[in-house]
């Protein structure tokens, strides 16, 4: 039983080290560890896994099934070092209730009856996507609400598809209906059917990339499949350079509000610590008034992508225009430091039609804007433009957008025209001999159309 218990320790190192936290799965290793012991057994055996893993007659039949799925990964480790242990069959575990009175007792398809009394016998199958999903990536890496939401969306419309492809239900689904084929079936129908971009098509991929990295190591027989889909590459997609405001846009932009109105005060201090801090729309109505020091170093503090916490310092426009309206929102400093008519939170959809509604506005007196879709990624976009315009480094520039990667900076570097123009000046321009257009004589020209 000590070469038992260690052999799980080494196990739960070996996937950590992989990247997994398994909080719940190491608890069910360990738990049946030690319910082995207490039950003097030293080897594992598909009986007692199932019947560890069905104790609990209060869960739900999908807990059963992760609990035993953690005993499944810890026995497919064992298995080569003892021989005397059984590897519990994928799929034993059925999703509706059996009857009280009944032993859960499963057999493969080819098998014979198993002996015993008041038996309930489900079949053998293969490993379904409804185990394996609440248990996915997102779950182990603590992602946030957006990347849930997109997940989310991803299998939602996959299973969908299946569906209605296959005929079967979502939960009833196994790995071996999602073939490498039909993944490329459904990204194709993302495109021609539902006329998805490029780009939604590959975040759609990226997701079930994510899921099926997760699968590799649950289960293994399925490793040929599971990295033909993994192989599918990414479709390459138009690039075009970022759209961001002149000098002369912005001065219209925030000219636009009325600022003899409530709302139009408020949409000028968004609008102006949009341009000058470049924060994303989710930071930006995120904030409290508790996240602006208004004294020097007057600065913002946020919370932006991947849980990153930075601090923004706000040039002295910025604070003399924040410093008015916290004033006129009056106490406490807990209160949305832009919030909506309710005193809740704004919503992205509110300030794109904010930013979109003073454009049309501002493009009366710019007509330059016109012809331009400002949102309010344009807005951090003109943010950056304007620093790199002032000479601050690339690295820099990252650091205050919470790019994760100063490569990220390279768009705005394909984008800003002058830094090119200022880069032609500095060259030694080309010589070139201007030479005189002279037409051929008549004849020529005669024997040259025959």
């Amino acid at each position: 039983m000590k070469d038992l218990r260690r052999g799980a320790e080494d196990y739960l190192a070996l996937r950590r080290g992989l990247g997994f936290k398994l909080k719940r799965h190491g608890r069910f290793v360990r738990e049946f560890i030690s319910w082995l012991d207490s039950c003097g057994e030293s080897r594992i055996t598909t009986r007692l896994a199932l019947q560890w893993a069905t104790q609990p007659q209060n869960l739900q039949p999908a807990e059963w099934a992760a609990r035993l799925s953690a005993v499944r990964g810890f026995a497919r480790y064992w298995n080569p070092i003892d021989g005397t242990s059984e590897i519990p069959p994928e799929g034993l575990l059925p999703f509706s209730e059996p009857p009280k009175d009944a032993v859960l007792v499963f057999e493969h398809r080819d098998s014979k009856t198993v002996r015993g009394s008041e038996i309930h016998v489900c079949p053998v199958q293969a490993p379904t996507i409804y185990v394996l999903l609440p248990a996915g990536p997102f779950a182990q890496r603590r992602a946030s609400p957006h990347t849930i939401a997109s997940y989310r969306d991803t299998f939602r419309l996959l299973l969908q598809f299946a569906e209605k492809e296959l005929g079967k239900r979502p939960s009833e689904m196994t790995f071996d209906d999602l073939s490498p084929t039909f993944i490329g079936a459904f990204l194709d129908d993302l495109e021609h059917h539902r006329r998805n971009a490029v780009r939604s098509r590959n975040v759609r991929m990226s997701s079930i990339r994510s899921f099926f990295r997760y699968a590799a190591l649950e289960t293994p027989q399925h490793a040929g499949s599971i990295q033909r889909i993994l192989a599918i590459p990414r479709k390459r997609q138009e690039r075009r350079l970022v759209g961001f405001l002149s000098r002369s846009e912005i001065d219209a932009l925030l000219s636009a509000p009325n600022r003899k109105s409530w709302l139009g005060r408020r949409d000028h201090a968004l609008l102006l610590m949009a341009i000058q801090t470049g924060l994303r729309v989710s930071e930006l109505t995120a904030l409290r008034q508790q996240d602006v020091v208004l004294d020097r170093p007057a600065h913002v503090r946020c919370e932006g992508k991947g849980r990153k916490e930075r601090r923004t310092p706000l040039a002295k426009t910025t604070v003399s225009t924040l410093a008015e309206w916290v004033r006129e929102q009056g106490l406490p400093n807990t209160r949305m430091l832009f919030p909506n008519v309710r005193g809740g939170r704004l919503s992205s959809d509110a300030v794109q039609y904010m930013v979109s509604k003073y454009s049309a506005n501002a493009g009366q007196t710019c007509p330059t804007l016109k012809s331009k879709r400002v949102t309010p990624h344009v807005l951090r976009h003109t943010a950056a433009i304007e620093l790199l315009q002032a000479g601050v480094d690339r690295a820099v520039i990252a650091l205050w957008l919470g790019h994760e990667s100063v490569e990220t900076t390279q768009i705005y570097l394909d984008a800003d025209l002058a830094l090119k123009e200022q880069a032609l000046n500095k060259a030694s321009p080309i010589q070139a001999r201007k030479l005189r257009y002279r037409p051929d004589d008549d004849l020529l020209a005669f024997l040259k159309k025959l």
